[in-house]
């Protein structure tokens, strides 16, 4: 399972799934498979696993899925607001 961490000051460390929405990236940046996985140099079959969360992958793998599909820092602060405010939005329910 890949996940980002992120540090809330309220919440302490969060992990936040990042697998959900490598699948969604990677056809955004129009990769197939066999493509973004040859790039990031590992097997198409373990980024299968991975966009179906039924793997692990190392820091340097997730460092290079985030450079060759160009995720910028702004990007993922972004996601993390976001998932904060959906996370937010939950416990109030």
């Amino acid at each position: 399972m890949v996940f980002l961490m992120h540090q809330n000051p309220n919440k302490g460390v969060q992990c936040i799934m990042f697998s959900k929405n490598l699948k969604t990236l990677r056809k955004q940046k129009g990769f197939s498979q066999e493509e973004l996985a040859e790039k990031v140099d590992i097997s198409w079959r373990h980024l299968q696993r991975l966009e179906h969360n039924e793997s692990k992958t190392t820091v340097k793998t997730l460092k290079k899925l985030i450079k060759v599909l160009k995720i910028s820092d702004t990007d993922i602060i972004k996601y993390l607001k976001t998932n904060e405010n959906e996370t937010e939005n939950e416990e109030k329910e």
